[in-house]
């Protein structure tokens, strides 16, 4: 038996829908016969047949979804709350009311589903970064593969215009490509052989071959598509009370309408008068403006979020954003660049392009980030026909000789000099001849949005600031000192950064913010894990609650600010909702109100609570 009216249930649902395949379009249909039926009231039968159509156009899918949770012994919910009012409704033989509660209730719902598909639409302009097939090469020769099916180390070739479907390194061909949809940044970037590109970029004006680095899952643009999804299906704490709560309330105010409708078998009345009391209790207590506001503000606010570059993995990372009362910044990479350069030339008894030009030289063998930030700086050719008798000193640095002149580069221990530095960064110290020669300082470069960012969440937003980094305790100090940080831990290690995250989450709510593959840990470990998505690695991304998509620290204040004014939002809704119910179930109870001003009380505030949130995606952060 119930598997029969499962099953032609089923058939009953997929037909309805087939004819109204919109939500906008029921409304019409249901509404425009509603509307003429009241225009055709002096014809009864006409009328009838009119307000049947139009209610069960309207109402099928409320039965059809109380039907299921009955099932599923969820019994007290909005979709019986309206099937009991508007029955009531017309065993009053109030017919047009009955069908205007189920007629209001569904434009309610409908502007629900309205302004989520508007948050929708700018998820989906992030989300579409990848595309079905990519033209891969094999043997000379191009032919269209499906993403799923080209494995890591594959060449695949990406026309101009196109989007680069997979990660990878270019092995061929010089181009610009928009990274725009990835990082928000709308100046594309250029792009030669042995840069590493991302999926969902668009390759603008030449043709680039690249060497993809992994499958599609592996891919940059996968992921964020993945985390936008599993952002829809979490929940925050605060909205995991409100479904509790409707569960507690919406049966206990049942029970209320029950017993209203026995009060006149108690202290006498007119049955009828106390039967449409409780209908209007049953009507104003439905918790729609709860139920719908609460995930729609969390919805809107990540779509918000989305739009400017900050991906929030779900709702209650979005509530807790505002909460955070520790910033815990790596340094490499997150404040700063991730990016040496020579910062500082110190001579003696020369000019500063000579010492620069004999450190080149001296350093142009060697593999080490730091020769390579002072090779680059040299504007020069270098002939290496110069140099001889070149050794590397393990710990100390380099020997070698250049215009037949011994010079010596690296720290103290190799070039004797009291002459000691102080600055931000690391140093390295030139002798010729075993003379001091000068020194030149190499600095990884803040992050522009750095300086002002760290100011303004601890001046503004009276946040601590902490630096954790595996630097030189030299280096962290002074740039610490600089920043003025709350506090900072050098020479750390990736467990060790995770040992510090969670002695500190005793003193409160802490976010870890970091990008690279050691940072990962930390990042989990944290309250709130956030990852540079732009520039930070796959674990990091991975481990995070809260990607940056644009290499940009500006963007936590933004977050914070989001966060804010959502949740004052959400709560602004809940009070206003609650007090409204509450002011009607009084007035209905003594009888002032009508079953018009009911529909007010329940439908009209829910479409306000949703007309309100929508303030969400217009914000100013």
């Amino acid at each position: 038996m119930i598997g029969n009216i499962q099953k032609y249930t089923k058939i009953f649902i997929k037909k309805m829908d087939h004819y109204f395949e919109s939500d906008l379009k029921k409304i019409i249909v249901g509404g425009c016969l509603f509307f003429t039926s009241i225009f055709l009231k002096k014809y009864y039968v006409i009328h009838s047949i009119l307000i049947f159509l139009s209610y069960f156009i309207l109402s099928y899918e409320i039965y059809v979804k109380a039907y299921y949770h009955i099932r599923k012994k969820v019994i007290f919910d909005e979709n019986l709350l309206m099937i009991l009012a508007s029955l009531g409704a017309f065993l009053l033989k109030e017919y047009p009311e009955g069908v205007m509660i189920i007629f209001l209730y569904q434009i309610g719902e409908y502007l629900g589903d309205l302004a989520t598909d508007k948050s929708k639409k700018s998820l989906v302009k992030l989300m579409d970064l990848s595309c079905d097939v990519a033209h891969v090469e094999t043997n000379g020769t191009i032919n269209d593969v499906d993403l799923r099916l080209i494995p890591s180390g594959r060449i695949i070739v990406i026309k101009p215009g196109e989007k680069i479907p997979l990660d990878g390194r270019v092995i061929e061909g010089d181009s610009f490509i928009d990274t725009s949809k990835l990082t928000g940044e709308s100046t594309p970037r250029r792009v030669k052989v042995n840069d590493f590109v991302l999926s969902g970029s668009v390759n603008q004006n030449k043709i680039l071959k690249i060497k993809v680095s992994g499958t599609l899952t592996d891919s940059t643009a996968y992921k964020i598509m993945k985390l936008m999804k599993e952002a829809e299906n979490k929940k925050a704490k605060t909205e995991t009370f409100m479904s509790k709560f409707a569960r507690i309330y919406t049966p206990l105010v049942t029970i209320c309408a029950f017993l209203i409708m026995l009060v006149p078998f108690f202290i006498g009345g007119s049955k009828s008068l106390w039967f449409r009391r409780a209908l209007s209790f049953l009507v104003v207590s439905c918790p729609c403006a709860l139920v719908i506001s609460i995930p729609l503000c969390f919805f809107l606010a990540i779509g918000r979020g989305a739009r400017e570059g900050i991906l929030f993995k779900g709702n209650n990372e979005l509530d807790l954003f505002r909460k955070i009362d520790l910033f815990v910044f790596d340094k490499t990479g997150t404040i700063t660049k991730g990016i040496f350069k020579v910062t500082q030339i110190n001579p003696v008894n020369m000019s500063k392009d000579e010492l620069l030009e004999i450190a080149a030289y001296a350093e142009f063998y060697s593999s080490h980030p730091i020769a390579g930030a002072v090779i680059k700086a040299y504007p020069k050719k270098i002939d290496k026909t110069k140099i001889s008798n070149y050794e590397e000193i393990p710990g100390m640095g380099i020997s070698c000789e250049y215009l037949r002149k011994k010079i010596k580069v690296g720290n103290q221990k190799l070039v004797s000099t009291h002459n000691h530095q102080d600055n931000i960064g690391t140093v390295i110290y030139i002798s010729v001849d075993d003379v001091y020669a000068g020194s030149i300082t190499i600095s990884d470069e803040l992050k522009e949005s750095a300086i002002n960012t760290l100011y303004l969440l601890q001046n503004n937003e009276k946040k601590e600031t902490i630096m954790v980094s595996g630097d030189y305790e030299s280096i962290v100090k002074r740039m610490s000192l600089k920043l003025k940080m709350s506090d900072y831990y050098a020479e750390v290690l990736p467990t060790e950064k995770v040992k510090i995250v969670e002695d500190l989450k005793k003193k409160g709510i802490v976010a870890f913010v970091g990008d690279g593959m050691n940072d990962a840990p930390a990042i989990k470990v944290a309250d709130v894990g956030i990852a540079m998505g732009d520039m930070g690695t796959d674990s990091a991304i991975e481990a995070s609650d809260v990607i940056i998509m644009r290499d940009d620290l500006s963007k936590i204040l933004m977050g914070i600010t989001l966060s804010r004014k959502t949740n004052r939002i959400l709560w602004t809704n809940i009070i206003f909702s609650i007090f409204i119910k509450m002011l009607f179930l009084v007035l209905g109870f003594f009888g002032i109100t009508s079953l018009w001003m009911a529909l007010f009380a329940d439908v009209g505030v829910t479409v306000i609570v949703i007309l309100y949130s929508i303030r969400i995606l217009k914000l100013k952060l």
